[in-house]
């Protein structure tokens, strides 16, 4: 099971995943159908995109280029992470940050140890059998625990609504989970973990300021767009309007075609040397027109819905454009509300956004057990 890293990835479908949900609108009428998609993936951290290199101007693709993201890394224990959700309870002027807040534990397995996850202002815990049977918590048996009738290889997720503050949680004992929580962080105060830290509205160095009093040490890390031209690329039908909303044939193709040419796949392009036993892909190709393709990443980071539908915005001027999500896979709460997140098949938590004139398909790739609208 791979750790959560920030680096480098790909995703390439050669059919449409068991698990992939296939939605289409025009950017008009179902841009709210868009943005609940685009805000489901709840830590991204690469975003792709494909679009021709003359459909944009010259300082268009400047300004896709000016946009950067930030975090901070740190290092803490439980105790560290909550004073300093308290300290933002506390400030005025930072008691709405937590709503926007996105936290992740890094060098961690989901499947066997103890894991944080805070997004959508909640507080996730995934926890061991030892680690939870002494914390007093009130949790549920984790999905991916099912069917293990070794109980102490058993993992329990509990997960705490801090949207109206952890203090005063604990203070009214309105929630057991609340109080408890505190009880568990002062017995593991002794464990010092990593943790990726970002937020909607604040940078990396706001953050740090507010991260620094609380915890052992706080890092920001920062990343920019990044442009490669791919060079002359063969395209099958990308026009959207007239195609069926049950076409899978339409829908399958075009999804390998995308995830395909984003990792600048040999066969789509002049010189392949792809052997014809091996793969005829290439022959297949039901190529419309070929132009040249510009593509240009954002890795390293976990990148918030505001910079991807900013992108977005940006992009709707070209004649058509592509947007990859790719989220973390190795944590406990990676699509939606529901800390159902297993690994089935592979734990995948991916969007693809096709975009063309003002209509939009996009595929959300997630895995068996996430829930989904």
């Amino acid at each position: 099971m791979s750790k959560v890293i920030f680096s480098d990835h790909v995703l390439a479908y050669k059919a449409i995943p068991s698990h992939c949900h296939v939605k289409s609108g025009t950017f008009d009428t179902e841009a709210k159908i868009l943005l609940t998609a685009l805000g489901s993936h709840n830590f991204v951290n690469q975003l792709d995109v494909l679009v021709p290199k003359n459909a944009l101007a010259p300082a268009t693709i400047e300004e896709l280029l000016t946009q950067k993201g930030s975090g901070c890394v740190v290092e803490s224990n439980l105790q560290g992470i909550l004073q300093f959700l308290i300290s933002l309870e506390e400030s005025s002027s930072q008691e709405n940050i937590i709503s926007t807040l996105k936290l992740i534990s890094l060098d961690t397995d989901v499947t066997h140890q103890n894991s944080i996850s805070i997004v959508h202002s909640a507080l996730h815990l995934r926890l061991c059998w030892p680690s939870y049977e002494a914390s007093g918590f009130k949790g549920a048996l984790s999905q991916m625990s099912k069917g293990n009738r070794d109980v102490r290889g058993q993992m329990y997720d509990v997960s705490i609504d801090i949207s109206k503050g952890l203090k005063r949680l604990a203070e009214e004992d309105s929630d057991k989970n609340s109080t408890r929580l505190f009880y568990f962080a002062d017995k593991e105060k002794a464990k010092v973990a990593r943790y990726f830290v970002a937020s909607d509205k604040l940078d990396g160095k706001q953050l740090q300021v507010l991260l620094e009093p609380t915890v052992n040490s706080c890092t920001v890390k920062e990343s920019s767009m990044k442009k490669m031209e791919l060079g002359p690329c063969k395209l099958p039908d990308l026009e959207i309007a007239g195609k069926s909303p049950n076409d899978d044939d339409w829908q399958e193709s075009v999804l390998e075609w995308i995830t395909y040419a984003s990792i600048g796949g040999e066969q789509l392009f002049p010189f392949n040397k792809t052997d014809s036993y091996l793969s005829n892909y290439s022959a297949l190709l039901e190529s419309r027109a070929q132009e040249n393709l510009v593509r240009i990443s954002l890795s390293g980071i976990l990148i918030s819905t505001e910079i991807t539908v900013r992108t977005i915005q940006t992009l709707t001027q070209a004649s058509w454009f592509a947007v990859l999500l790719h989220g973390v896979k190795d944590c406990n709460i990676s699509y939606g509300t529901s800390t159902a997140h297993s690994f089935v098949e592979d734990g995948a938590n991916d969007a693809v956004l096709l975009g063309e004139k003002n209509r939009f398909v996009i595929w959300e790739v997630v895995d068996s057990s996430d829930s989904h609208n």
